[in-house]
This record gives C-alpha cells, sequence and structure tokens, in this order.
C-alpha cells in the first residue's frame, strides 16, 4: 500500500512539474508574441505617420495653387524669394507637351518638382537630393508611394545653373537634366490628368538657392 503511495505521489509530482514547464513555456511564447506584434504595431504605425507627413505637404502645396488658367508658357521667378512654394496650373495636359524649372543648385537640399492631377494624386516626383546624393523619381496615388527609381549620372555640383525638363512621351516621361536625356519614366497614371505642377525646396530645413523659372511648353 505504501509503495502505492508512493509511486502516485511521484507521478503526481512529475504531472505537477510538467505542467509548470509547460505553463512557463506557453507564458514565455506569449510574451514573445506579444512582443512580435508590438514591434509590428509600432512599424505600422511609423508608416502611417509617413503617409499622414506625405499627405500633410501635399495638402499644403495644393492650397497654394491658384484656379485653373491657361499657363502663359513660362514665368519669370528670379526676384521671387527660394522659400516660396511656385505653382502653375494648366486645364489640359498631353503627349508632346513638357514641363521645365530652372535654377541655381544648392550646397544641400532637395529641390522638388512635383506633378499632380486634380485630386492630389502625384504623377510623377522628382526629387534630387544633394543631402544624399540621390536622384529620386517616384509616383504618389491612393495616399501611398510607389516603388523608387534611382537614376545614375546627375551631376550634384552646387552654385550653377541647371534646367531639369519633362517631356511627355506616348509610355514613357522623358526627364532631361541640362539638355541631355538622364532617365526614361514609364507611365504610372495617365499623363493627360496633370493638371498642377509644384516647385518646392524640400522642406524648411534645407538651404534654398535662386529658382530662375517654372514652365510649361506646348
Amino acid at each position: 500500500m505504501h509503495s502505492f503511495v508512493g509511486l502516485f505521489l511521484s507521478a503526481l509530482l512529475i504531472f505537477s512539474a510538467s505542467a509548470a514547464n509547460l505553463y512557463q513555456q506557453d507564458e514565455s511564447e506569449f510574451a514573445a508574441a506579444e512582443e512580435d506584434e508590438s514591434q509590428f504595431d509600432d512599424m505600422e504605425s511609423e508608416v502611417d505617420d509617413q503617409q499622414t507627413q506625405a499627405m500633410t505637404q501635399m495638402e499644403a502645396f495644393l492650397n497654394v495653387i491658384p484656379k485653373v488658367q491657361e499657363p502663359s508658357g513660362s514665368q519669370d521667378l528670379s526676384k521671387v524669394q527660394a522659400t516660396i512654394t511656385e505653382s502653375i496650373s494648366l486645364p489640359r495636359f498631353f503627349v508632346g507637351r513638357s514641363v521645365e524649372v530652372r535654377y541655381i543648385t544648392p550646397s544641400t537640399g532637395r529641390p522638388t518638382m512635383d506633378l499632380y492631377d486634380a485630386h492630389g494624386n502625384i504623377l510623377l516626383h522628382v526629387n534630387p537630393r544633394w543631402d544624399t546624393r540621390a536622384f529620386v523619381l517616384n509616383t504618389f496615388h491612393n495616399k501611398r508611394w510607389g516603388r523608387e527609381e534611382r537614376p545614375s549620372g546627375f551631376d550634384f555640383t552646387s552654385g550653377v545653373p541647371i534646367t531639369v525638363r519633362v517631356e511627355a512621351l506616348h509610355s514613357h516621361l522623358a526627364i532631361l537634366v541640362n539638355g541631355r536625356i538622364l532617365h526614361y519614366y514609364k507611365h504610372r497614371l495617365n499623363i493627360s490628368t496633370l493638371r498642377h505642377i509644384i516647385f518646392h525646396w524640400g522642406g524648411s530645413s534645407f538651404k534654398p538657392a535662386k529658382l530662375i523659372s517654372l514652365s510649361v511648353y506646348y
């Protein structure tokens, strides 16, 4: 009888120890899962913050756009303060037309030309970055950025005149710098929906240079 009781107690102790180990293992896995979920939430929150920031900047730019009017061809902005966002609005755009910005290159910053439709989408984001030495092209559609294209061969010399031109072709946008083709950007949105051209210096933290002109050519 005593032997049976002893075996029973031993089995009970082993079962209790196994149950405790399983509980600790489950608790550890649950804690790890909670940590992974927390990291995922942090990443999701960071992405949301970036998208919110992009939308805030976009809304700020759209607020400075005048009513749609026939563009005069070229605007002389040589006497305008470079920190001001400049824009041109147009009632229509199609293959064969082009847009162009001319400025004196900065020592740092991101002089940006954005081609918007009437709904806040950016058909083409032209963004040479002097702070990181990268020439970035992208499209902003349905509140999300697409895949960046980063062509090589852009000259990041400071303090010199530069002309960045975008020509609308049937299947691509041709990006020319000082008359030479830098890149062909395949259409991601319908180019005929282009309604606003906005130029800015990439944020108040960047030192602007001299803006010469922002133009539309027919």
